[in-house]
């Protein structure tokens, strides 16, 4: 990503501005978070229909078959109806003349809006015409959330709706799902009508819909590890696999389970309160007890020992040839039966 796409605008900024009806002559959507962008079309669209007084005056464009002389006589040819055009050109990082663009943002048509859609990067925001969209403000950049800003706007979206999340559930939930927003908005739909008038969205809410749909999920795997049911570890982890999860994804989600009931047992030998135990490692309060049934199961000597499988299981999956389904084999058998 070229250095100067930190100085573009946040395509969010335009939230403020499209809910007080501000509409600009011209828009180009550009950036990796293809959804957060077909999220600003669909805003922006529906901003322009309410100034379009004739079907004719909505037009669409597409960048493998459209040209910007096209768009270019389309944007400056006068409305049919007595308010604005909306021109939406499409696929816009598949236009060949992007630079032929230039001239027309120098007096952009104030009865057309035009609406570009870029997905990715261009090699460089310098080059025309982004640098002219840019110094006229016309450049929006979807930046793919990760971390905190994802935790962010699940929370957001989960506010829109009129539910409620902590961060903490926030994180597991994408922990579980992945970081496609598209994937966790369509979870998050499934938990909304499992809840129905329930506002809160818990960490039991989360793990009951797997169990509602009649699907494992990673807690699943980590429940039957932590009763050291080798069999029952083994069907489960073969499931999700077949489901589609990554290998990669359960040595991950494992780690971190590991590491939960490493750093509980320093907890405990240190007298460390059941409510502090449950903030430090990030569980519910209510799952202390269960954790700890747990870790009475293991060892520290057997944490290490699944720690270790886990390393070794990482370097597998990036250095052999085997299949997903024997290196989870050796994974789990490794963790529970080490001898």
């Amino acid at each position: 990503m070229s250095k100067s796409s930190a100085k573009l605008n946040s395509i969010f900024n335009l939230n403020e501005s499209l809910k007080s009806g501000t509409v600009s002559p011209v828009y180009c959507l550009l950036g990796n978070d293809s959804y957060t962008i077909d999220l600003f079309v669909d805003k922006i669209s529906r901003a322009a229909s309410d100034l379009i007084s004739s079907d004719f005056d909505k037009m669409v464009f597409h960048g493998d078959t459209n040209s910007i002389d096209e768009l270019i006589s389309a944007a400056t040819a006068f409305p049919f109806g007595t308010g604005k055009k909306f021109i939406l050109f499409k696929n816009f990082e598949s236009v060949k003349d992007k630079k032929r663009l230039v001239e027309y943002l120098k007096n952009p048509a104030d009865f057309s809006i035009v609406l570009l859609v870029h997905y990715g990067m261009p090699s460089s925001i310098s080059s025309e015409p982004f640098s002219s969209l840019s110094s006229n403000g016309f450049l929006f950049e979807a930046k793919e959330l990760k971390g905190r800003n994802l935790v962010n706007w699940v929370i957001s979206f989960v506010d829109e709706k009129g539910k409620r999340i902590s961060a903490e559930n926030a994180q597991l939930l994408i922990d579980l799902v992945g970081e496609d927003k598209t994937l966790i908005e369509l979870q998050l739909e499934k938990i909304f009508i499992f809840l129905n008038k329930e506002q809160n969205i818990t960490f039991e809410s989360i793990k009951s819909l797997s169990s509602e749909l009649k699907e494992y999920s990673i807690f699943d795997l980590q429940d039957a590890i932590g009763e050291k049911n080798i069999e029952k570890s083994l069907s489960i982890a073969y499931s999700l696999i077949q489901s589609g999860k990554e290998l990669n994804y359960l040595v991950f989600m494992l780690n971190r389970f590991f590491t939960q009931l490493a750093s509980m047992l320093e907890l405990k030998r240190n007298k460390t309160s059941d409510s502090d135990i449950a903030k430090a490692i990030k569980i519910p309060y209510y799952f202390v007890d269960k954790y700890t049934s747990m870790l009475n199961r293991f060892s520290e000597e057997e944490i290490m020992n699944a720690f270790n499988a886990l390393i070794k299981t990482d370097t597998l999956i990036k250095t052999t040839s085997q299949n997903q389904k024997s290196l989870t084999a050796i994974l789990i058998t490794r963790i529970l039966s080490p001898k």
